[in-house]
């Protein structure tokens, strides 16, 4: 006796039962497809995620304690102070390379050419170095 179902079979040339056994195989067939291909694409998902976050946390835990953050401050120039005074006062030498470097910045923030004079009174913007809030 021949099997009802043959792989080989034109569509053209099966019954209608055997017609209805082919067509709930191949939806049964891409359906399980797609689970698979959706639980792939998933699982690709949580992968990157979990990297994504693993990398996010270690850049966080390299978080050192005892640095410190760049923050500025205003400071009024006296009339008997020079630009020289206010960048050795406020001098670290953990954070600047020099004091010429830190007066330079100094110029920079305020837009201060080297040839304008500073008038007593002129508010400034001085960077310094401190505490993470």
């Amino acid at each position: 006796m021949m099997s009802a179902y043959r792989a080989n079979k034109k569509i053209t040339e099966m019954s209608e039962r055997e017609y209805e056994r082919f067509k709930s195989r191949r939806e049964a067939y891409y359906i399980r497809r797609r689970v698979t291909f959706s639980f792939i694409g998933l699982v690709l998902a949580v992968i990157v995620l979990s990297l994504f976050f693993k990398v996010m946390s270690s850049s966080a835990a390299e978080y050192d304690k005892n640095s410190k953050c760049k923050y500025y401050k205003t400071e009024m120039m006296r009339f008997d102070q020079s630009l020289d005074d206010i960048a050795a006062d406020n001098f670290d030498a953990q954070y600047f390379s020099s004091v010429e470097a830190l007066k330079k910045e100094i110029m920079e923030i305020n837009h201060i050419d080297y040839e304008s004079a500073i008038p007593g009174g002129l508010i400034l913007y001085i960077p310094y170095y401190g505490e993470v809030h």
